[in-house]
């Protein structure tokens, strides 16, 4: 459906994107689909689902990191 532009799976997909539970390449899908589907209103989606999690991955990597024994600070 958002390969097609339908914009009546845009909750559906909205809904996949938001359930952490979901295998993350269906999750990456339906963010495809929904940038697809509806594109600069997207962001609003992106930026209240994807982000959050984006910079506490990045947070969590950057810890990680600092405690490591081979990385020099």
């Amino acid at each position: 459906m958002g390969q097609l532009q339908d914009k009546a799976a845009s909750a559906a997909l909205s809904n996949i994107l938001r359930d952490v539970n979901e295998h993350p390449m269906v999750r990456h899908e339906a963010a495809e689909a929904l940038g697809s589907i509806a594109g600069i209103a997207f962001k609003t989606t992106y930026y209240r689902i994807v982000w959050p999690l984006l910079q506490s991955i990045i947070y969590g990597i950057n810890i990680a990191l600092w405690f490591h024994p081979c990385i020099k600070r």
